[in-house]
């Protein structure tokens, strides 16, 4: 045993190495910066408070000139604050794309204008750049003015204080400028509290995202969505997101954007007021750009968010370090009245934008509060390429972060530089161009810098002129905090006396004795609070604070049962258990209840001192006035050896001897390194009593407690430490403290038991330990069977996502299905040809080029398909689709000849029907907008249900039918929600869960229906009579030439042939079963969903439209009469409409195999045992097999334009022998229902192939409605 585990050490030794190996870099390591611990960087010294941490970054920039390296386990930042290197950085495009840490802002702002890149940023710059025009500023400038005079009226209240915490009032005013103006929604009395609760979720929201930054194991987003602050994120997401779409939905519902842009920008400049005019807003233009298809709702919503979050926040931060700064330089403020007298003089005229501009000296201040106090005090760019700075070469791979805080406070740039002079900007400026950045620079500058600057000035310029600030906050005061804003620890307070037209305070003897007053009940308040704690007529309690914030819905009744229980058990049980300990300890020390003299000879100095030990008793004499005071806040603080005794007994003896934390990433110590998963227990008891660092550490000695401590900051721990303290810590020493006093001012304790000789502390650890140790190694080892065996190192070698330990590529898929078909795309875009994908004993390659998928699909080597299709067992069995070997040859030869041309023409007359049926469904929507899905969706079922099985779906069966459909589309979405997630993957977990329990119910919706299919066919097979006398079909037939002709023949069903052949023994009941949910999914769901798409894409091409109705016209003229088989014959250009549709949205984006033997794929060697998926989506969309692939052009499939085309780049239905055995049915049922349609209605577009959005599922399926519009070709 020994042996093993000591070779498992080794191993895992050996693992951490090389790791540390793999994300070692040497051009990184050279460049200055803190070194790193082992594996993990710096990630150690992110473990701090939020103030703390900020201020490391302050204390590298001094310790390290113009540059500082910094890494969290592999991710690297370099610290930048040299204006070259700044602009070298902030000018290229080749490293325009945001940092690592933009990524956490992602599920809040997504691909918004702050954190899109490349082609997308380009787009939607070029379509916001026009709404910061100088004439839709000035057309601002109204709404600006009026939230300005409601700021004013605002702070009325607040001239009666002794100080205002501002930043509460400038921010509601900056939320309902950028509301008004970009958003064109007024915020009303009704949506205060939205509004409030708006900022809340934004100031939390930045905290997060610096807690998630400072904790490298919350990086992965699987992992930090599980954590609380994950978890508590995702609630304000859903705030922040109903305030956005209730902005958007009332402007939508106002209606009045249409052509008001394009107004805006035909007026003339001039300052005359628009107040009377329909209002412009930002939001109009992406309204406006939605129409014109250049983006859809979700960037709407993205943009939204940015803008509320940055048009909002980052003024309402700069207005309140603009308004301290200014209380404290009256100087400044008289300079910034006088220039506000000389424009406006006496009158109360509005400001205008020639006023604005005429602001030079107001310009300064605001520009030098911005580089003193930059809003956005650190931008982050991500280097793709190689960056080569004055000094150092950056490799690919780092974030570059830009301080623009320290950047602006550089003395070589500017004189005096922590010194308020506004006057530095009426100078030339002396600095270099990119030493003053408070909007960024470059092409990713801040697109909304003039109405920022044009907003503060009529704030600051409104308040002025009403108000003298008069300083409180001092700027030495402010205490700065780690977030995405600069933004203070504790709130800034500026007070507002009314101006008066001299510019003094008017009463000033009523003033003071206001003040003299107020001072007065000041005392008296202050004296009830202090000094009477026992006669507070209403005693407040914890439980207070939980209810009024279930009030607020901040909490549940459930959740304040918890945090009850808590305190109960918490403020009671651990208290307790620690002033027993201290009764006992005071009672066997008797020197620290009574007062001594001790006198302490130095030999050395042959000095004699004296000491007095302030004990607890003489302390407290001190202390209170007579032996009957009651004890005050005041009083309690000042008793130092009392809080010693504690401090040493809580040292001795702590309440909780132990505690323990999980930690989701690899820790490094000091000799050894722990692996994710750990959990880590820390022994409080034996630390506290550690001989090197504390002296006699089994001595009573509370006197080391008046000293300086000698100890390690983390070696004395009672009430544990960082962020997961204890938060009754002072609560628990107070009530000692009283506890202790009250008692020894009445008793004289006397000792019974001895901390030595009867104290049994017990504490079992050891076991634990021993099986996380045994946790640890086995995981290791599990690593290394999963990743180092012959089969891992052969398909690693095939290019990749990298693997990450123990999960491999696992945790990259654990996403949304939308999220994994986009995933699917980014990384067929990142790997040209072929990508593999491993986790634990699966592996699999991605490939989308011809000449791979032929060799896989040509061969029967590779006939069996892989184990994803084993999640659709369940439903489908052993079924055409999912049987292998001689099963499935046996089952494709009974079904092929159901599938001949000659029994295919029995079929038509079925067709022709529900095609008729589709078209009578469309006329009753009168060219209103639809959602095609449903309609073609019933369409393809009816078909499917009489041609396929002979049983016609009738009116009472509806209901059904609607159940059946939605079945087969959640059962689909269980499958996808299975094969993202690995866990789910063994039937014994999956069955147990939500998703496997709905995955039951829908398959017996599914198994019910097809019985009943079932059960009317052997039905209508015993007595044929019942087609004969279908009274229905006799009256379509009479009006049908062709269907009149087949009138005593019997309508033919697949069904019918595994019945025969059940007669003969080729199959059984559940054979039959198989077959016929089968063939109802993919003769209905796939069907249905290339008619969609068709139709949607038709209806985007009028001119293909066009010539599909004239090659209709010239097949049927002015007949109505009904298609036939040669009538399809002839559709030669619809037939290449729906081909090109195919190509564009195959039904079914991609099949997988397996490959049973090792095969060479684009020049690698892939093992036997791996998983083949090929991308059939992205095949067909390859540039080098489809010019223009994009492009919707269905002449590309007529004869003479598909000569050369590679045999397996177009593949709808597969190919090879295992290719779909009913697309000759599936392009006749296209066909009819389509050329109906066409003959009877024009299509006209709603939805456009731009706004369509999928999901990874089984079928292409659109996570939207599909809308579109069919106009009766006679009223058009």
């Amino acid at each position: 045993m020994f042996w093993i585990l000591s070779f498992l050490v080794v191993l895992l030794l050996m693992l951490c190495y090389y790791i540390e190996y793999l994300i070692r870099d040497e051009k990184f390591d050279k460049i200055p910066g803190p070194k790193g611990q082992f594996l993990i960087g710096n990630g150690y010294e992110c473990l701090m408070e939020s103030a703390q941490f900020f201020a490391f970054f302050r204390n590298l920039t001094s310790k390290y000139k113009d540059i500082c390296k910094f890494k969290i386990f592999n991710v690297k930042f370099v610290l930048l604050y040299n204006p070259e290197d700044i602009e070298t950085i902030l000018t290229n495009t080749k490293y325009n794309d945001k940092g690592y840490i933009y990524y956490f802002l992602r599920p809040w702002l997504k691909d918004g204008l702050l954190i899109s890149d490349g082609a997308k940023w380009h787009q939607r710059r070029k379509i916001l750049t026009p709404a910061f025009h100088f004439n839709i500023l000035r057309h601002f400038s109204t709404i600006l003015v009026e939230n300005s005079e409601r700021f004013v009226e605002d702070l009325r209240p607040e001239t009666d204080k002794s100080g205002t915490d501002i930043y509460p009032l400038i921010a509601g005013m900056t939320l309902n400028s950028i509301c008004e103006t970009a958003m064109g929604t007024a915020l009303d009395k009704n949506s205060k509290d939205i509004g409030k609760n708006y900022k809340d979720a934004i100031h939390i929201l930045g905290k997060y995202i610096i807690y998630r930054g400072e904790r490298f194991w919350l990086y992965p987003m699987t992992l930090f969505n599980l954590s609380s602050v994950g978890r508590h994120q995702k609630k304000l997401l859903n705030d922040i997101g109903s305030f956005r779409d209730r902005v958007i939905k009332q402007r939508r519902e106002d209606g009045t954007y249409k052509n008001l842009y394009t107004e805006v920008m035909n007026e003339k400049e001039d300052d005359v007021s628009i107040g009377e005019k329909k209002r412009l807003a930002m939001l109009d233009l992406l309204l406006e750009t939605e129409e014109k298809g250049k983006i859809d709702i979700q960037g709407i919503n993205e943009e939204v968010d940015t803008f509320m979050f940055e048009g909002h926040d980052t003024t309402a931060a700069a207005l309140q370090y603009a308004f301290m700064l200014i209380a404290n330089h009256p100087e400044v403020q008289d300079k910034i009245l006088e220039e506000c007298r000389q424009i406006f003089g006496t009158s109360d005229q509005k400001p205008t934008m020639s006023d604005l501009a005429d602001m030079k000296y107001l310009e300064c201040c605001i520009k030098e509060t911005l580089r003193l106090y930059p809003s956005v005090y650190f931008i982050i760019r991500y280097c793709k390429q190689e960056l080569k700075l004055k000094n150092y070469e950056i490799p690919p791979g780092s974030d570059c972060s830009i301080l623009i805080f320290d950047l602006h406070r550089r003395s070589d740039q500017f004189v005096e530089p922590l010194k308020f002079r506004p006057e530095r900007f009426q100078e030339e400026p002396t600095w270099h161009p990119f030493a003053y950045i408070p909007f960024s620079a470059g092409p990713r500058n801040c697109i909304g810098q003039k109405f920022a600057m044009m907003e503060m000035k009529l704030a600051i310029s409104a308040v002025l002129q009403q108000y003298r600030l008069l300083p409180v906050t001092k700027p030495e005061d402010i205490v700065f905090i780690a977030d995405i804003i600069l933004r203070p620890m504790d709130p800034i307070y500026v007070k507002f006396e009314k101006q008066t037209a001299m510019g003094i305070s008017l009463d000033k003897e009523a003033s003071n004795f206001s003040k003299t007053y107020k001072s007065a009940i000041k005392q008296m308040m202050t004296h009830s609070v202090d000094d009477t704690i026992g006669t507070i007529k209403k005693r407040l309690a914890m439980l207070d604070l939980l209810l009024e914030s279930e009030k607020e819905g901040k909490i549940d009744r459930e959740e304040i049962h918890e945090e009850v229980d808590t305190f109960m058990l918490a403020g009671y049980d651990t208290t307790a258990t620690a002033l027993q300990y201290a009764f006992m300890l005071l009672a066997n020390h008797k020197e620290a209840q009574l007062s001594t003299m001790v006198i302490d000879i130095d030999l050395t100095m042959d000095i004699r001192r004296t000491h007095l030990l302030y004990k607890i008793l003489e302390e407290s004499a001190q202390i209170l006035n007579s032996p009957d005071s009651k004890p005050i806040m005041n009083d309690l603080s000042q008793m130092k050896y009392l809080k010693s005794c504690i401090k040493e007994t809580l040292r001795l003896y702590p309440p909780v001897h132990f505690i323990s934390r999980q930690s989701d990433q690899p820790v490094q110590f000091t000799k050894y390194k722990c692996p994710p998963g750990t959990n880590y227990v820390i022994v409080i008891y034996e630390l506290h009593r550690q001989s090197d660092q504390y002296e006699e550490p089994l001595e009573f000695r509370p006197e080391r407690f008046l000293k300086p401590p000698t100890w390690h900051p983390f070696s004395y721990i009672p009430f544990s430490a960082g962020p997961r303290n204890c938060i009754g810590q002072k609560f628990a020493m107070l009530e000692m403290k009283m506890a202790i006093l009250a008692v020894l001012r009445e008793y004289r304790l006397l000792p019974v038991t001895k901390p030595y000789m009867d104290l049994i502390l017990r504490l079992v650890v050891i076991k634990m330990l021993t099986i996380i140790l045994l946790i640890i190694l086995m995981l290791c080892s599990l690593h290394f069977l999963f990743y180092h065996n012959n089969f891992a190192k052969s398909l690693l070698i095939v290019p990749g996502p990298p693997i990450k330990f123990f999960v491999g590529n696992s945790l990259d898929i654990l996403l949304t299905p939308e999220e994994l078909f986009s995933l699917s795309y980014r990384w067929v875009s990142l790997y040209k040809g072929i990508f593999r994908f491993y986790a634990y004993f699966h592996g699999a390659v991605c490939i989308y080029n011809p000449d791979d998928i032929e060799i896989i699909l040509s061969s029967m080597k590779y006939h069996e398909k892989s184990f994803i299709y084993t999640f659709l067992k369940p439903w489908l069995k052993e079924g055409l689709l999912l049987s292998n070997g001689s099963k499935w040859q046996r089952r494709r030869k009974i079904l092929t000849s159901a599938f001949h041309f000659n029994v295919l023409q029995k079929y038509y007359p079925v067709l022709e029907d529900n095609s008729q049926r589709l078209i009578k469904a469309l006329d009753k929507t009168n060219g209103e907008i639809i959602d095609i899905i449903p309609i073609s969706s019933e369409y393809t079922l009816n078909t499917i249900c009489e041609s396929a099985m002979g049983t016609q779906l009738k009116e009472e069966a509806a209901g059904a039918g609607k159940l059946y459909k939605e079945a087969i589309y959640e059962v689909t979405n269980t499958i996808v929600q299975r094969f993202s997630n690995l866990l789910l993957h063994l039937d014994l977990i999956f069955n147990k869960t939500s998703v496997g329990k709905k995955q039951v119910k829908y398959l017996e919706v599914i198994r019910n229906f097809t019985e009943i299919v079932i059960k009317e066919r052997r039905k209508t097979i015993a007595m044929p009579s019942m087609i004969e006398n279908d009274s229905e079909l006799d009256e379509t037939r009479e009006k049908n030439d062709y269907l009149s002709s087949n009138k005593k023949k019997e309508r033919n069903a697949m069904l019918d042939l595994l019945i025969s052949a059940e007669k003969d023994g080729l199959i059984d009941d559940a054979g039959i079963q198989e077959e016929v949910d089968t063939f109802m999914f993919e003769g209905y769901d796939t069907t249905a969903t290339g008619l969609i798409y068709c139709l949607m894409m038709l209806a985007n091409e009028q001119e293909a439209q066009d010539k599909i109705v004239e090659e209709l016209n010239s097949i049927f003229g002015d007949d109505k009469r009904s298609a036939t088989i040669e009538d399809l014959n002839k559709m030669r250009y619809l037939d290449c409409c729906i081909k090109e549709s195919l190509r564009l949205y195959p039904p079914v984006p991609f099949i997988s195999r397996k490959v049973n033997v090792d095969t060479v794929l684009s020049g690698y060697k892939i093992p036997a045992g791996t998983y083949c998926h090929i991308h059939i989506y992205h095949l067909h969309r390859h540039e080098h097999l489809f010019k223009n692939a994009l492009k919707f052009d269905p002449d590309r499939f007529l004869p003479e334009n598909s000569v050369g085309r590679h045999n397996y780049a177009y593949l709808p239905f597969s190919a090879g022998p295992r290719n779909c055995i009913g697309q000759k049915f599936a392009m006749m049922e296209l066909k009819s229902g389509i050329s109906a349609i066409l003959r009877n209605f024009k299509l006209i577009p709603v939805t456009k192939p731009t706004d369509l959005r999928f999901a990874a599922d089984l079928v292409l399926r659109s996570v939207r409605p599909i809308h579109m519009k069919f106009i009766k070709r006679s009223s058009v």
